[in-house]
């Protein structure tokens, strides 16, 4: 099973120095990283498994 995800930018759109921003925000945390959690990819197993 896949899964596709994509999302247009018009042509001449300046992304440099401003970015992307992102659909979820994810805070990495002092307890997170004392525990080598990895709070990115569970929050996207998260959101893939719901």
């Amino acid at each position: 099973m896949g899964m596709e995800y994509g999302k247009v930018i018009k042509p001449m759109t300046i992304i440099h120095i401003l970015g992307i921003q992102p659909d979820v925000v994810v805070e990495r945390t002092l307890e997170g990283v004392k525990k080598s959690e990895d709070e990115y990819i569970n929050k996207a197993l998260e959101l893939f498994n719901n």
